[in-house]
Formats: C-alpha cells, structure tokens, sequence
C-alpha cells in the first residue's frame, strides 16, 4: 500500500483487511481516521488501475471538508476534485458536466456531493452518467444518512446507482454500477441494529437474505400497538417494564402462549426474553449479526487505538444561508466604507470583527436607540446549529462539551438540543448560571450524569476538571489563544485515558476561518490586530 501520510496501526489494519473487497464497511469511532483510511483505499485501487473515479457522498458540508481537506492531505495518488453544484454560473455548471464525462488521464476524479441532493431524482440521471462512465468506487460516509429504507435518499441510493431487476413490484436482483462501495460511520448504530440493513443492502443486495421486516423480526423484540390518533396498528421495540412483565407472568406460572397473547408479541420473543434474563434492549440475536457483517467490516473504538496523538483536530465546513450571507456582506461593506481609511484601536477591530462572527453564528447585531449593543436571531435556517445536531447523532452516548464565545450563541445551542436530544441531560455552564449551582453542575457532569455541557471559554474554561469528556466542539471562537488553551486542557489532563477530538465548526468565506487559523498557528488575535488593518483580516468586497 502506498500512502502519503503516515497511518496508525488500525488503519493499516483496516486497509490490509478490506482492500480489494468489492464492498467493504469502515466502523471507526470519530477521531480515528476513517476519511484517511477511505481515501488510501481507493488511491492503491487508482495505483493498480482498478478505478479511476469516486464518487463521494456525504452530510451537506462535510464534502466539502473531504475536498478542501482530506483529499489534498491524505491522498498518494494526482486527482482532480470536484463539489456538486447546482447553482452558480454557467461556466461552474459546464465545467461540471466536462468533470462528470470527460477522461482525466493520471489523476484519481473525485466527486464530491451532498447526501441531500437525493431526496428526489432530479439530478440522478447525472450521477448515474459519472459512475457508468467511469470504472467507479460510491463511498457514502455517515451512512446512518440512508439507514431508513423508506426514504426518498435511500431509495435513490441504492436502487437508482444499479440496474434494478423487477418481477412486478418484486426486486428480483440489483446490479450495482459501480465497481467497489465502501461505507463509513463513526458509530456502527445510531439507534438500532436495524439501521444495519439499509447499509449493507447498498453495500450488496440481498446481504441478509431476508428483506428489511424479516431482518425486524429475526433481531428485534416487537410488540403490536395502536397509535392513539389514528387507530393504526404497528410494531415497535418492546420495553424495558414489559421484559419484566413477561418474567412476572411466568413466574405466576402463565404458560409462554399466555404471555404472547397478553403482551401482543410471538412466543418465540417471550422464550428469548425468558432463556436471556440479562438483557436490556429490545433485540436478540446479535452476535450472529456481528458474525455475519464482520467479513466485510472493520471496528475500532478510540480506546483500543494506542497510538493515536492526544490530541485531534477537525473542521466542520458549513455555508452562510442567504440572509446570513446578505447581512455579512452589508456589514462588511459598512465597516471598509467607515473605517477602512481611520486608525483604529484593537478593541474597535476586536468589536466590528466580533459582530461579523455574531452572524456567522445564526445573530444579527445592531445598536439599539440608547447605542446598547443588541443581537436578534437570524430567522432561517441556522447552517451551523444543524451541523452541529447532525454530527452529534454520531456521538451516541459520549459526553460532550461545547464552547461558544455568545452568551445568544450558548442559549440558543442550549434550547435546540434539549429539543433535538430529549433523552440526554443537557447543562450550562457560563457567567449567567448561579455561582451556588455551578459546583453541582460539575459534580453532575464528572459523575456522567450530564451528557452534554454547553459552555463559555471565559466561565468554564479555566481551574475545572473535565476528563469525562473526550469530545469538544467549538460553536465558535474567541479571539484569545489562552482562552483556546484552557478550554482545550480542560479534558486533556492527568486522567485522562483517551485522545481528545476537537472539532470546530467554520463558516466558510467568513472571519471564522481566519480566527481558526490564527489559533492553530498558537498566536494571538490581539497580536496580530496590532499590526494588520480591517481589510487585511475581513477581505474585501466581493460583488
């Protein structure tokens, strides 16, 4: 194998497992390089002439992280990138067609496109000419995205990038278009092992040998309900309280169809549940699942990757809604018009860079009648917030810290995820929370009792323990690099076990690009204010 960057073992592992499999699974915990690992799987493949093109799908803004970062760092092998677009201008979207068909001689094409675009079939025709005219690897990363068999995306997925074979409405067989498919996840479930099915049935159809309800009821435990409004009887997970009822009925000597009767399930569910009094969830059966994905799979939890640095860096890319991008742009064409040609102090550079990060984050800053500085909510489509929602999905029972510089920014990040993840305690930490509740807060999140805590670098990011967590996000930044340090070291310190993942989300085209580099570089924002104008660090104005 030939690789630009360096691996860990487990990558080497992983790439001396799977190569060559015509269909493959990588379930790698976040922070151990699954992309790396992809991307050198496909490069030996290029090397040995087995490919000569990907098509990558992933979560809107994090293909553009594979473009912009993985590919360039990682890749071994020349290639040539392109990011689906369906806007711009019409030499962006020729240039895209001249991609899609044209022959590249030398250079591994990457097409690199948001897993939302398949919600319908008006673009599939075009990708469907990529993979057909190319001899082609699909790797979709986060698959949790097609785990539901009955979405839009899923069914577009894996039945309209194969010739599908039908006897009426019957699915005789799928051959796929492309030549190898690989599939990446940081968690091998969300939820339950049924997301397993999707997954593997683009991987190959028919993997199971049974179709998704059979596959439900050979490793799930059901019972039959009616839902209250409609009357509709369906299946779901049997619970945790109805598990037990089963043992009280069989302890008061009810015979096992008895029980089935009564709790709405199949016998075969209530002998499990007896012979297994140790389970929990409502599955069975789930080392001969384990048994039969392990072949084409490779798992890896962070702690059993002794080699990993201690401490890892990502960027979560995302772009500016429109009202996002045309409140940016009045600002900044504000700021260079009024201040470009006067001497500023730092703190006025600190201040109108601050309020240009304040929309970044979802918040439109203005002046009240007093001259107060105020902040409203940018009413859309906040593309920060739901980056961050959908990358903690991934996280499944991990504690998690996030640091936002914005009291708005902490709030707002509080309400949307105890909406978003009602099962998890979500906690905050910053200067408006009582100095008598903070002790318990951090008692609470040390004991694993918090499962997210929403903080500000200034309150809590300095003289607390928090090794609990491995697991940072940074909403975003603030301009000072101690302020970075100490909220860094708050979980990377004496006891704690594993590498610490830091991941921050960035706006694209915007100051948060410039503040994350600065930072990475270990410099001051105030140092570098001193002796660069506005323009320097905001950019000009781009009609």
């Amino acid at each position: 194998m030939k690789y630009k960057t360096k691996p860990y073992k487990h990558q080497v592992a992983a790439c001396e497992k799977l190569y060559g499999k015509d269909y493959a699974a990588l379930f790698m915990e976040m922070g151990t390089g699954k992309s790396k690992t992809a991307i050198d799987i496909a490069s030996n493949l290029f090397l040995e002439g087995k490919i000569n093109a990907v098509l990558l799908i992933a979560p809107n803004g994090v293909q553009k992280q594979w473009a912009s970062g993985q590919i360039p760092e990682h890749s071994p092998v020349p290639f040539k990138i392109q990011v689906w677009t369906n806007s711009g201008s019409r030499f962006r979207k020729e240039a895209q067609e001249d991609f899609i068909t044209a022959e590249i001689s030398g250079q591994l094409k990457w097409f690199c496109v948001n897993v939302e675009v398949f919600q319908t079939k008006n673009h599939i025709r075009k990708f469907i000419e990529y993979v057909t005219n190319n001899d082609t690897m699909v790797i979709i990363d986060e698959c949790t995205r097609i785990k539901n068999p009955a979405a839009n995306r899923t069914i577009n997925i894996l039945y309209n990038l194969a010739k599908t074979i039908k006897k009426g409405k019957k699915i005789i067989d799928i051959q796929p278009y492309s030549k190898y498919r690989l599939i990446l996840t940081g968690m091998m479930v969300t939820n339950t092992p049924y997301d397993l099915w999707a997954m593997f049935e683009f991987l190959k159809h028919d993997y199971f040998n049974c179709n998704y309800y059979a596959f439900r009821a050979r490793y799930g435990i059901e019972v039959r309900d009616t839902h209250p409004g409609t009357g509709r009887i369906f299946n779901r997970g049997m619970r945790y309280d109805e598990m037990k009822n089963i043992h009280k009925y069989h302890e008061e000597g009810k015979a096992v169809s008895t029980i089935a009767y009564i709790m709405l399930t199949s016998e075969s569910n209530v002998q499990f549940i007896l012979n297994n009094p140790q389970i929990l969830a409502p599955y069975k059966h789930l080392d001969e699942l384990k048994d039969l994905i392990r072949p084409v799979s490779f798992i890896v939890r962070k702690d059993e990757c002794l080699d990993l640095p201690p401490k890892i860096y990502e960027r979560l890319y995302c772009e500016m809604n429109a009202e996002q991008k045309r409140i940016y742009k009045e600002l900044k064409k504000e700021f260079l018009s009024i201040y470009n040609e006067h001497e500023l102090t730092i703190m006025n550079k600190v201040s109108l860079v601050g309020r240009l990060q304040q929309v970044t984050g979802g918040f439109f800053p203005y002046y009240d009648v007093e001259g107060k500085p105020r902040v409203e909510q940018i009413m859309s489509s906040n593309p920060k917030m739901n980056i961050l929602k959908r990358d903690l999905e991934e996280t499944g029972t991990e504690i998690i810290i996030i640091w936002a510089r914005f009291v708005a920014e902490i709030k707002l990040i509080y309400n949307e995820l105890k909406k978003v993840f009602p099962e998890k305690r979500v906690e905050l930490y910053y200067g408006g929370v009582w100095k008598e509740k903070r002790p318990d807060i951090i008692r609470d999140f040390k004991e694993g009792k918090i499962s997210i805590l929403v903080a500000n670098t200034r309150t809590a990011g300095v003289g607390l323990n928090l090794q609990k967590s491995h697991f940072h996000y940074y909403y975003s930044n603030s301009f000072s690099i101690e302020d970075r340090q100490q909220s860094e070291d708050r979980s990377h310190r004496s006891g704690q076990q594993f590498p610490v993942l830091y991941k921050d989300i960035i706006m694209e085209g915007t100051v948060d690009e410039k503040v994350y580099e600065i930072l990475q570089a270990k410099k001051s924002l105030l140092d570098y204010f001193r002796n660069n104008t506005l323009k320097s660090f905001i950019g000009g104005i781009k009609e």
